[in-house]
Formats: C-alpha cells, structure tokens, sequence
C-alpha cells in the first residue's frame, strides 16, 4: 500500500504527521511546489517519504487547484495497487483495525476526530478529541484500489476547482453509497475543518468563499431527496468556484447539504 499527501507550507504539521504515518505504507508522494523547501526537509528527513514539485496547484489562475496536483502526483506515484490519499494534517493510528479485510470496488474512509490546536496533539488514546460528523468522504482521508472500474474514466479528481474543497467530493461521488466503508478506527485531524483551502494563510479568499457558499444555500438549487437523504446541486451561483483547465469540464457531482 502506498500513499500519496499534499503539503504546501504545512511544513510544521507534516513534520508531526509524516514519520507516524509513514510507516504503514511502502512509500509516501509528498506534492509539494518548488518553493516549499520546508515541506522538501521534512521528506528527506523520512526514508520511505518521495517528495514531488509541481506549479500545478496556482496554473490557470487558481488559488490551490489541490486536484490538478494531485493528476500529477498520481501519474508520479503511479496509477496502480492500494492508493491511500490522506492530508498532511491527519495522524494515523498506531493500528488499522479492519484493513486486512479491504477488497477492491469499494471506497474506504475513517471517522476523524478535532485536534484543534495542534501544540495538544499527543499520541494515543484520541477518546477526548470530539469527532466530527461527514456525510461525504472528504479528501482527509480515502483509501481506495487504483484497478477500480469506478475510476474510469481519468482523471480521478475533477481538476477545475479553484481550491481544494471540490475535487475530493467529485472522487468519493464516484462510488456509490452501498460501496463506501467506513473502517473501524478514528483518524486525528491537527487544526480546525474546513480551513485552508485556498491556501494556508489566505483567509480572504475563504471569507469569500464562505460568504458565496451561504448565499447558494440559501436559494439557487433545486433539493434532491434520496431516502432519507437530502442533498443538491448548485444550479447558480455569483461566485466562479472553478478555473478553465484546457481539455476538462467541471465535473457536476450530489453534494450533501451541511458538508
């Protein structure tokens, strides 16, 4: 099994997650930019961890396009055998419960508990971090088999997102709900949700985009009602959430009211 993390200018946390999570796996692709010489010690400093530099996160005017990146990584690590796609800010536990009985066609993710402030962090028993509930499979953590047919065609990630908060969702939409499993174990997430996607620092780009995202939930989409399920999907919006990457189309996905 092989994993593959996104770190830029989260040096500090990665040098936390990194040496813990490292040793599950046979080899860690840390995508990086070139100018992040932080994040490129902190992969040297770990024998198994590969560090990969792209522009690919600011092309096309994006802010932090975390899905075209990952297209590259992805080609980098190659597209083959267990994938595990986890953020530089998750700690991994010290065991897996439930791993050895992973089959291929399914996606598979982990409840995660709040760290808020990452200086608390301390290892194992994680009981007094409050969980948090996601209705979807965010990009925190989703561990998958690189043969599934739910991954045709490419790329995996949609790769028109401005930020990092939509190409993950467009991933875990690709499987249906009867072939997502949550595995029996929490993964600890270092700093406040929902955070940083444009970039680590650039709030003002996330107040817009909190203020734009109030608005559409408000008015601009038509409900979908599955069971007991409700989700949407944004029909308008005064707010571009993607950027034009020649030859891809935003790719339109359900997305959970409350995600």
């Amino acid at each position: 099994m092989r994993a593959i993390v996104v770190c830029v200018n989260y040096a500090d946390i990665l040098a936390i997650t990194l040496p813990r999570n490292a040793r599950h796996f046979e080899e860690v692709l840390v995508v990086s930019t070139p100018q992040d010489t932080a994040t490129a010690s902190t992969v040297n400093s770990v024998p198994n961890a590969k560090l990969y530099c792209t522009e690919a996160f600011t092309r096309y005017g994006a802010k932090f396009n975390k899905g075209l990146a990952l297209e590259e990584g992805f080609d980098a690590l190659g597209r083959d055998g267990w994938i595990c796609i986890h953020d530089a800010d998750i700690v991994l536990p010290d065991v897996w419960d439930g791993v050895e009985g992973i089959t291929p066609g399914k996606l598979y993710s982990a409840p995660r508990r709040i760290c808020t402030d990452p200086k608390a962090f301390r290892p194992q028993p994680w009981a007094t971090f409050p969980p948090t509930r996601d209705i979807v499979f965010p990009g925190y953590f989703q561990l998958f088999h690189a043969n599934d047919l739910a991954l045709l065609p490419l790329p995996w990630y949609d790769v028109t997102f401005k930020h990092a908060g939509g190409g993950d969702g467009f991933f875990q939409s690709r499987w249906p709900k009867e072939r997502k499993v949550r595995l029996p174990f929490d993964v600890l997430h270092l700093g406040p949700r929902d955070t940083n996607w444009f970039g680590r620092g650039n709030d003002e780009d996330m107040r817009a985009f909190r203020a734009a995202d109030w608005r559409r939930r408000g008015q601009g989409f038509r409900p979908l009602i599955h069971g007991r399920t409700h989700s949407c999907i944004w029909l308008a919006s005064d707010y571009a959430e993607h950027v034009e990457v020649p030859g891809h189309e935003p790719r339109v996905w359900v997305h959970g009211l409350g995600d």
